[in-house]
């Protein structure tokens, strides 16, 4: 294992070489004692580990050495395969996902468990307030130690959930009464993004959220994917909850685990291709939903076309609408940065 190492440190040493001068001095050293970390890690791990770790980078690193002689500006943006972008940990993970648990499939669950048992009326309206305080607290202690920790990867969930209560209420105000509620609150929401990207901008203590999004934009995406779990509830608003719930619940299922992929995830393209993947797949769950409801409404025994095609429209709509928000953080790769910091695990 020690002369695999070796060789793999040498083969490194000569890749980095293929670098831009400016490239090198700036970050030669640091990359240098990245990878010998890495190599050490994996070496614990055993001769795979350290195997798959020299073919990942040999894979890699060509490909951004040409990144950086094609784009002119080697000396100021880091484009480089950085180790931090690789899967995260279990527990990072776990932490990613939450959000999408407790303010998705948690609430559902409950929904069906208190509905199995039969419970009074005043026990549901308990169970309810617990779990919407629970929830909040959830909310707002991943946000603080995602921000004590420098916002790392699987905090962004946590932004993009809190976002959503500024949304609703400038939604609720006279300045957008010329749409509806639906129309209202995405011009909110996505406003509230734009102000906290420039408060975050301008802001010292929440320089590294910026940061983030300008290092890796797919954190930006994975913030903005949280808005899959009130699209799913706009779809399905007019119907029952005891028809909704299910598929509610298995929409919500979907989303979660698109996030649980995307934290497991190294490339970027991958990452967002994933969420695309899970927003696709959730909008298809509710708009069955609403299409089989209606359906068997109209006409019992016989399918409606026009009833298939309006929850078609309709959550087609809204599934565009979710695309242009995952994929528009990618305009940001355009605009010149800073250089980048090495966020926290």
């Amino acid at each position: 294992m020690r002369r695999l190492s070796k060789i793999l440190r040498g083969m490194y040493a000569r890749l980095l070489s293929l670098y831009p001068r400016t490239f090198r001095d700036e970050y030669g050293a640091e990359l240098r004692d990245v990878y010998e970390m890495a190599l050490r890690d994996a070496a614990r791990r055993g001769v795979l580990a350290v195997a798959w770790l020299g073919w990942r980078e040999m894979r890699d690193l060509p490909g951004a050495v040409a990144r950086q002689h094609l784009s002119g500006r080697a000396g100021a943006r880091m484009e480089s395969i950085r180790f931090d972008e690789g899967p995260a940990t279990w527990k990072a993970t776990l932490a990613g996902i939450l959000p999408f648990l407790v303010w998705g499939a948690v609430p559902s669950m409950t929904w069906l468990v208190v509905r199995w048992a039969q419970l009074p009326q005043t026990t549901t309206e308990s169970i309810s307030w617990v779990s919407w305080v629970s929830r909040l607290c959830i909310l707002i202690v991943g946000f603080a130690i995602g921000w004590a920790k420098g916002f790392p990867r699987w905090s962004y969930p946590y932004v993009g959930v809190a976002l959503t209560f500024p949304g609703v209420a400038l939604a609720m105000t006279p300045l957008l009464a010329f749409v509806d509620f639906s129309g209202g609150y995405w011009i909110s929401f996505v406003l509230a993004v734009a102000l906290l990207l420039l408060l975050a901008r301008a802001w010292r203590l929440l320089r590294p959220l910026y940061e983030g999004v300008r290092s890796d934009w797919t954190q930006l995406s994975f913030c903005l994917y949280t808005t899959v779990l009130t699209a799913s509830s706009m779809v399905l608003e007019t119907i029952p909850a005891s028809h909704d719930v299910p598929w509610q619940l298995a929409s919500h299922l979907i989303a979660t685990g698109g996030a649980l992929v995307y934290m497991r995830s190294r490339a970027r393209l991958r990452r967002v291709s994933v969420l695309l993947v899970s927003v696709t797949l959730a909008m298809m769950v509710v708009g069955l939903c609403k299409a089989t409801y209606f359906d068997w409404l109209s006409v019992p025994g016989e399918h409606n076309p026009a009833v298939w095609w309006s929850a078609a429209r309709a959550t087609g709509g809204l599934w565009g609408w979710l695309a242009v928000l995952i994929l528009g953080p990618a305009m940001l790769e355009f605009f010149p940065s800073s250089p980048q910091r090495v966020p926290q695990a």
